[in-house]
């Protein structure tokens, strides 16, 4: 009978809300393995395995440790070992993972934490073309950094809209077990983004309680297209301020009963950007009417001349959206061309009669 009852305690059978006794098997030593991606059975296969063991810095048993729900010296519940299994598989650098108790004995149980790792460095790359544009992006994430279960990764995307540079850096262990922090700072060409964020969720079924707060700022240039061009464009800032605080009304070894509320606060401001067209020369653009057949009326036509260096791209974009904001239509083309290309009056004004005519010859060939 006695073994029946040790053993019912063993496996977390008794009442968890009863008053431990003396009688009550306890949690002895913790052993915690943390083993390789590949185990020596797997990198007996060949050079491949091996090498990526020997450049692998596997998880530190500390971290390991500060993610138990239990302690050496508690009472042991068998419910408590089989969750911290499920925490810690849960975690994106660990394969397997396995929380299993010894026989008792002089009143104790030790507990054995084995786990295996995931490869944690995750390289990746695109190349592509958009809108006739060239994208390609690149980024680089470690998930265990160092082996303290912190997460890095830097980015780089150069997209049809803007180019994007951003680190972030997660920690599931910020200052004490549990609360988790995560930092996004990306640097953009049309602006920038900041975010911050601190949480302590439930992480088990009898965690009492759980907090988020977070805070983000970001800050880039939206554009609104019509027919496949830029029809306008505007400075978008957004301010974002979070924070939940969550309660347990009810919680056991299997299930739990909770209530969260919070605040999300979100302001968006627009604003129209600038509409100067950088790129052309001062006096040295043009608009001209071009009879268009089939619609029985006058296309818009730019011709401008470029300042060295600058993107003929950029250049017409800022054309558009400089005539969009400004008249409220569209442009139909545009045509950026070198410096003198213009032909002025002896007045030195620009010749619209003469550029329309060598317009119409083709002088100033395709539009941008």
């Amino acid at each position: 009978m006695w073994n029946a009852l040790v053993w019912a305690a063993a496996l977390g059978l008794a009442s968890p809300s009863a008053a431990p006794d003396a009688s009550a098997i306890r949690v002895g030593t913790i052993r915690i393995e943390s083993n390789d991606v590949f185990t020596p059975d797997e990198a007996s296969r060949g050079w491949f395995y091996r090498a990526a063991n020997s450049i692998h810095l596997p998880t530190r048993t500390s971290f390991l440790r500060k993610q138990l729900l239990f302690q050496e010296g508690d009472v042991l519940n068998i419910a408590q070992l089989a969750e911290t299994e499920r925490n810690l598989r849960a975690l994106p650098f660990i394969k397997s993972a396995s929380v299993t108790a010894s026989a008792p004995h002089d009143g104790v149980s030790d507990v054995l934490v084995v786990t295996q790792d995931a490869w944690t460095t995750e390289p990746g790359g695109s190349f592509g073309s958009k809108g006739g544009r060239t994208t390609y992006s690149f980024e680089f994430q470690e998930t265990d950094l160092l082996g303290t279960g912190r997460s890095l990764s830097f980015s780089y995307d150069k997209g049809t809209e803007r180019t994007t540079r951003s680190i972030v850096f997660q920690d599931p262990y910020v200052f004490r077990p549990f609360w988790r922090s995560k930092v996004l700072l990306a640097d953009n060409s049309d602006g920038r983004q900041r975010q911050f964020e601190i949480a302590r969720p439930f992480y088990s079924f009898r965690a009492p309680w759980s907090a988020d707060a977070l805070v983000s700022r970001l800050a880039e240039e939206d554009k609104i297209y019509r027919d496949g061009r830029t029809f306008s464009a505007f400075q978008h800032e957004r301010h974002e301020t979070l924070v939940s605080y969550g309660r347990a009304l009810e919680s056991g070894e299997f299930r739990a009963q909770r209530l969260t509320g919070g605040i999300d606060f979100m302001h968006d401001a627009f604003n129209v950007l600038p509409g100067k067209p950088d790129g052309v020369i001062p006096g040295r653009c043009v608009a001209l009417g071009v009879y268009n057949p089939t619609l029985g009326s006058q296309d818009i036509v730019v011709l401008a001349e470029g300042r060295e260096g600058a993107a003929a791209s950029a250049v017409a974009d800022g054309i558009r959206l400089a005539t969009a904001r400004a008249f409220g239509i569209a442009v139909h083309a545009v045509h950026v061309c070198a410096p003198g290309r213009l032909v002025k009056t002896t007045s030195g004004k620009i010749s619209r009669s003469e550029n329309l005519r060598r317009y119409q010859g083709q002088a100033f060939g395709d539009p941008v």
